[in-house]
């Protein structure tokens, strides 16, 4: 059974002409043990839908249950408090209570809940516990860092359990390094406790590394849902393309199709891409091509192998873990995406291959 299914849920702002639709027709499903990470733009409705699973928000129609529990039904005008359908909540700003020490913040769902104290006490040992946590107990938040408040907020939505977890941007007030560092500790703890979630994030790096299934999001829709390797390899549309990492779009029309064997005619030459897409002969096409995809030579293969373009280095950057270089092809700049020990100067010719295994098809529109 799953933890969690939201159906054709609709909420909108305002009335009549001038309702402003934030969600349309929104579904998804999470087993157990799932995290579904919503990424997309501002704006695109991903913080509405975490708010609406929460009861923080009403939508107009659709239906939200959690477990064998309907927590939302538009159709019987049903609507279950936030406070009662027990989903834990983690949000971008930590909101813990300052006169309090970590082990009281942590416990104090459990307090207003009736649990005996004997209970709450062994439960917030446990999870701290499990977060690193448990020798700052009698600290105030005011004398953890950044990341331990975060763990701290993370803890009080673990303490009682709860069968799904809404987490809102929860690294995004993080530095870089210590965001890397909690992704690792969202991901081992999601494995060791099989915990169910909702993740909103903006950032794609998070939502590749963290998700069991991404929902990207666009204008109230999701566009895209699916494992975080599919939705990177193969994005059907250019949106999603462009979204999730950098992709060089590279225009055709479709000229021949033999199978999942692919013909585009560019401007700049022939490209040969293995897609089950179906766009017909004669039609318009992006082809999708990864930086780290693109191989470069300062040699041709001569025709040993499908796709080789020759170009002029426009420039170069250094990124620490590789090399981006800019390769001016005809009406195209290319980007590769190459090992740190490969650097070549601007204004050199080279050859750039394109393993037909490894592009992607977009239909136009």
């Amino acid at each position: 059974m799953a933890e969690l299914r939201v159906n054709n849920l609709y909420l909108d702002y305002g009335t009549g002409a001038t309702a402003n639709a934030i969600l349309k027709g929104v579904s998804m499903e999470l087993q157990r043990g799932e995290v579904v990470a919503l990424l997309g733009p501002s704006g695109s409705g991903k913080t509405t839908l975490l708010r609406a699973v929460a009861g923080l928000e009403s939508p107009k129609s659709g239906t939200i249950t959690i477990g064998e529990r309907s927590v939302f039904d538009g159709e019987r005008k049903f609507e279950m408090p936030a406070e009662q359908r027990s989903l834990g909540l983690v949000f971008q700003s930590y909101a813990l209570w300052p006169h309090k020490t970590v082990a009281d913040n942590v416990g104090y769902g459990l307090k207003l809940r009736k649990v005996p104290g004997d209970e709450i006490a062994k439960r917030v040992k446990e999870v701290l516990g499990q977060l690193g946590l448990g020798h700052l107990g009698e600290r105030f938040p005011h004398q953890l860092s950044g990341g331990q408040q975060q763990r701290v907020a993370i803890a009080r939505a673990l303490v009682y359990n709860p069968p799904v977890i809404l987490l809102d941007e929860p690294l995004s007030n993080l530095d870089a390094k210590l965001r890397e560092s909690l992704r690792f500790e969202l991901k081992r703890l999601q494995r060791e406790l099989g915990i169910t979630s909702i993740y909103v994030t903006h950032d794609q790096v998070e939502a590749l590394s963290l998700s069991s299934q991404i929902a990207v999001m666009r204008e109230g829709e999701v566009v895209q849902l699916g494992k975080p390797r599919d939705i990177y390899t193969n994005p059907k549309s250019r949106f999603v393309a462009e979204f999730i990492g950098t992709s060089n779009f590279l225009n055709g029309r479709v000229s021949a199709t033999d199978g999942d064997r692919v013909t585009v005619d560019t401007t700049e030459g022939r490209l040969v891409v293995r897609s089950s897409a179906g766009v017909p002969v004669g039609s318009e096409a992006i082809v999708s091509a990864r930086p780290e995809v693109v191989e470069i030579s300062t040699s041709s293969a001569d025709g040993a192998v499908p796709n080789e373009w020759s170009g002029e280095i426009v420039t170069r950057m250094f990124l620490g873990d590789a090399v981006d270089h800019v390769v001016k092809v005809g009406g195209f700049e290319v980007r590769n995406r190459s090992n740190p020990n490969q650097s070549i100067e601007p204004g050199t010719r080279v050859y750039l291959r394109m393993n037909p295994e490894l592009l992607t098809l977009v239909p136009v529109g």
